[in-house]
Parts: C-alpha cells; structure tokens; sequence
C-alpha cells in the first residue's frame, strides 16, 4: 500500500514572516518591527509580509540575532538565501554560529529600493554540527549609518550540481557555481539559460541571457563591487558574448576616486560564441568599484534584441605591456634629469612605417642630446616583478 505522494522543494525555510517559525528575533542596538507589509513586492518577493530593520546610526556592528531550538543540518542545507530590500547601496553579512565554531560570509547590496535575494555559501561549514544561531549584519563596520532595511524568506537549499566544485573569486560569473557578481542596472533583463549554441569557445551548459530593453539605447549590465577593484596585476576583462549582430560593446570601468575608464570593442562575428579580452592595464594603480558592459551600446535595440554571455573574469595578461604608446604615454618618459640638450627630446608621433614587426599607430620618438650616453628614462608605477617574466622585448 502506498499513499500521499507528492513533490516538494528541496529547501529548508527557517523565517518567512508570513508562516509561524521556531526563530524568535531579538535587535541589538537597532530597531525591529516584525512582521510588517511588504514595502514593495516584485518578481523577487512578492509576500505579503517581512521585517524592518533601522540600523543604529552609534554602533558599527549593530545586528539581529536568531537562536533555532535546533543546530542547522549544513551537511544537506548550506546555501543560505536571504531577500533584501535596502534603502541604501551597502553590504550585508550573514553569521552562523553555535558553541563549536561560527562562519560568516558577506555580499554586496548594489541596488537599492527592490528586492534582490543574496546566496551565502557555508559548504565550508558541512562539518559543523551545533550551529543554531543566525546573525544579520547591515552596513557592517559603518558606525554613523542608520538605514532601514527589510528582509524575509531566509531559507537554505543543498549545493547540488555544486558540490565539489572550488570557487574561483577571479570569476564575475559564470552563470553555474561562480556567481560572485553583484548587479545592479539590469539586473532583470538577466536570466541564467541553458547555453543556445554550445561550441568550441565556449561548451558551458548554463550561460546569462541579456533581453536588451527596447527604448534604451544605453542600457547596460552594471555591476557594483561596493570596494575599489584590485587592478594591479589582474587587469584584463574577459567575457565570453554571443551576439545577433555586428555591432559595438562598450566596456566601462567606475564608481571611484579615479575618472571613468571606456573602451570600446567591435563585434564583428555574429550568431557565435566569441571570447573578448579587454585590455584595462591602464588602470593598474586606478581606482574602480564598478563595471559596466553595454551592449550595442547607443544604439536603438531593436525587437527580440538578445545577447549571451558568459566566463565574466578577470585574469593576467599573458605578457605585460609596459608601454605600447597608444593612448599617448604611459610612463612619464624624459630626457635624464630634464636636461634636453645634453640628454636630447621625447615625444608621442604616428608611426612613421607601420610595417613588418611593427604596425601599431602610434609610437615613441626621442631625439637624442649632445652627451654620448644621451639617455631617456621613466619611473615605472610600481615595482618590477621579473621572477616570472624575466626577458623584455622592443
């Protein structure tokens, strides 16, 4: 005999606010109200109930505390997700802890006044046994904040296809087990598919699907780091795009103390995976906190406009480019001590012969000075690492 058979989801929900739970939540230094109406349902949360949370604007760590009666089963459920509701761009840390030990992970709130849903990997702890307090950090080591967040459906799924797999934090997003990306605009013209055209390049079986919005010719995926991006060996942006056109994608660095940094790249390929590396070497000591890719960028989408992408990293250039005196120069080259008549001139000219070994467009032109060691030099921008890349071409 048999009876009742049924499918459910694969997830365990510790607090929704709607349903009666076995969390009683306390607010150290901060004001909770619990259960509230949803300030504004989306496709992300539409409950109708949550919780409102006003960070103290006196203490750095203000925080929520959870005591379950029972420890987390992580050796099962150990990817955490929280929804949020932020009235502020910031980060939010989320803690398990128990009498053997604690973990914590922390994500980025790029966007701000919606609902966005944060995945917390503590497949590290699956070990851990006795954890049965959940802790919420907002705006984490900012004292003089006092923001009001919502939060609700605070539930934990298995790693699944996951499991095992190392993360990698040089991957933005890989649309399968790396997704360390934090969007902000476009955010819902994005969705994880199965890969539409598999191929050489690029054989991943989850890739990002992008629906560019019609009427918004400079729509864009931006992605918000909250911090300054480290660019100083790291510095080449790589993406695998499938696109239905020849066209142009604009790739922009910003968001901190340095100037916006674009550059443009052509699509010349259409209806095909194809890897781009964006050079932003440029930007090693700059800094960054965002990054933006715009696709067909300026240009009126047209119906049905939609673009694939996939393997967003950063990596290290295969050789480093010193100086290659495209965009004018890089390093501050002069005449030794500025004495040109002895140590002659330096300047930035067109190519005389772009031919052969050398086709570039601009290149470096010094005139030498009446010394017989008439020398130029520049002060690179950092120290010279020549353990891994010893030899030096011209």
């Amino acid at each position: 005999y048999w009876d009742d058979l049924q499918a459910v989801p694969n997830t365990a929900c510790y607090e929704t606010f709607d349903d009666p739970s076995d969390l009683t939540w306390n607010a150290f230094d901060g004001v909770l109200n619990t259960p509230v109406a949803n300030p504004d349902p989306n496709s992300v949360n539409n409950s109708a109930m949550c919780a409102e949370y006003t960070k103290s604007n006196m203490h750095a760590y203000s925080l929520l505390l959870a005591e379950s009666a029972t420890p987390f089963d992580l050796s099962v459920f150990n990817q955490f997700k929280l929804q949020v509701y932020a009235t502020a761009p910031t980060q939010v840390l989320l803690k398990l802890e128990g009498p053997g030990g604690a973990i914590e992970k922390t994500k980025n709130i790029g966007l701000a006044n919606a609902w966005q849903e944060y995945t917390f990997d503590f497949s590290d702890a699956a070990g851990m046994t006795d954890l049965n307090k959940v802790i919420i950090f907002f705006d984490p080591g900012v004292e003089e904040s006092g923001d009001t967040y919502y939060f609700d459906n605070l539930c934990a799924v298995p790693q699944g296809a996951c499991a095992g797999v190392t993360p990698d934090p040089d991957i933005i997003d890989d649309f399968e087990c790396n997704r360390n990306a934090t969007y902000v605009n476009g955010w819902d013209s994005l969705t994880v598919v199965d890969n539409p055209a598999p191929s050489a390049v690029n054989n991943s079986a989850k890739v990002g699907r992008y629906a560019d919005p019609i009427g918004e010719p400079w729509a864009a995926l931006l992605i918000d780091y909250q911090n300054a991006l480290d660019l100083s060996v790291k510095n080449q942006l790589q993406a695998k795009i499938w696109s239905p056109k020849a066209t142009q994608i604009l790739f922009k660095l910003e968001g901190g103390l340095s100037a916006p940094k674009e550059i443009w790249v052509d699509v010349t390929e259409a209806n095909t995976w194809v890897e781009y590396n964006v050079d932003f070497s440029s930007e090693a000591a700059a800094n960054h906190k965002k990054i933006v890719i715009f696709f067909n960028a300026g240009q009126e989408p047209e119906p049905g406009d939609v673009y694939y992408i996939d393997d967003i990293r950063f990596a290290e250039a295969s050789e480093t480019v010193l100086e290659d005196f495209e965009n004018g120069a890089f390093l501050p080259w002069e005449p030794l001590d500025q004495q040109t008549v002895l140590h002659g001139t330096f300047e930035v000219v067109a190519n005389p012969d772009p031919s052969g070994v050398n086709t570039s467009a601009m290149v470096g032109k010094y005139t030498k000075g009446s010394s017989a060691f008439s020398t130029v030099a520049a002060v690179a921008p950092g120290v010279i690492d020549i353990s891994q890349k010893p030899q030096f071409n011209v």
